[in-house]
């Protein structure tokens, strides 16, 4: 993903490094909306600290969220603390970058 990283550069294991060097873990959360919902949901996904990205999308899920958080289990609370409480949010999967 050469730059859509917005200034970060990839470092070991799934982590992006920041323009200050600090390690982050970096991922995307696939999301599935409840009908009805999905302008207001995506509209207060975004204005999550930590989303970096959201792309709507048609199949299986309807966004995919890029995010970013300083470690996992910061990551986890993103998920499910914020983006699994926002109303209308049916369900999520969460894929965290590696390096290959």
């Amino acid at each position: 993903m050469a730059g859509g990283m917005g200034g970060s550069e990839m470092g070991g294991r799934g982590r992006t490094v920041s323009e200050g060097g600090d390690a982050m873990v970096s991922g995307y959360v696939l999301v599935r909306l409840t009908p009805g919902f999905e302008s207001r949901a995506l509209e207060q996904i975004r204005g999550i600290p930590g989303v970096k990205d959201l792309v709507p999308v048609f199949g299986r899920w309807d966004a995919i969220v890029n995010t970013e958080s300083k470690t996992l289990p910061a990551m986890a609370r993103l998920v499910i603390g914020q983006i699994r409480g926002i109303q209308g949010v049916q369900a999520t999967e969460t894929l965290v970058s590696a390096e290959m």
